[in-house]
């Protein structure tokens, strides 16, 4: 959503700020054409496989992104092919192979929807997003039996992950919770995706999104305006 004063020291460098509204990068949320969406993921698709295809298995990630395409990057370099990806968080640089640090188990609520045989998971580390989502899912008729929300055992708190060994942690817990969901609901056909909390979660949750279902993750539009699809991921 910004220009990168050092996107040519980059191995890689994708360019996007013009696919989106907005001069400000604060207020980019989204592409002027949604198929915007698109050239984007092909262009992950693409770099990560110049990337393995040079032999690089170690990424540093930069730049100025949100929640749906962090979790995008993840899921393009995942853990399961052998990549560990790093990413500066505020002042600290996180890592996807730290040591995992100790968190209390995560709230886990689930909200029936029962419009259809989806699930949606709504990660709500620095806000609670269930009333948000719900409002979405049913003003979008989304195809969901229910919403599973997953917030820290504290609540939802914009310093919940203190450091790179705790959001790995949450990144694996949040995605086991979600497999645990799935075992109890095992004919669910997607996973409908909400992130509110730290980018660099956002990519380590991607990074670890295996063994689930196809999923969409959404983008927040700004506060009053809802969400929109951004990305699909297998998994």
């Amino acid at each position: 959503i910004d220009f990168d004063p050092r996107a040519d020291e980059a191995t890689i460098a994708l360019a996007w700020v013009d696919l989106f509204e907005g001069d400000d990068p604060k207020l980019r949320f989204r592409p002027h054409d949604p198929a915007g969406w698109i050239q984007m993921d092909r262009d992950l698709t693409d770099a990560a496989g110049v990337l393995e295809n040079d032999g690089w298995t170690s990424v540093f990630v930069r730049g100025a992104l949100r929640q749906a395409t962090f979790f995008r990057v993840g899921t393009a370099l995942p853990a399961v092919r052998g990549h560990t990806l790093r990413y500066v968080q505020g002042k600290q640089l996180w890592s996807t192979d730290v040591p995992k640090a100790p968190i209390a188990v995560p709230q886990t609520l689930a909200t029936p929807v029962g419009a259809g045989a989806d699930i949606a998971v709504a990660v709500g580390v620095a806000v609670n997003l269930t009333t948000a989502v719900l409002g979405y899912i049913r003003d979008a008729g989304l195809p969901v039996d229910h919403l599973l929300t997953i917030l820290p055992a504290q609540g939802a708190d914009d310093q919940a992950v203190a450091s790179a060994g705790q959001a790995v942690t949450y990144a694996q817990k949040i995605r086991d919770l979600v497999r645990e969901d799935l075992e109890r609901h095992p004919d669910t056909k997607r996973i409908h995706l909400f992130l509110a909390g730290p980018g660099g979660l956002a990519l380590l949750l991607g990074h670890r999104w295996n063994r689930t279902r196809p999923t969409i993750v959404y983008e927040h539009l700004g506060p009053g305006h809802g969400y929109t699809p951004a990305f699909s991921a297998n998994a």
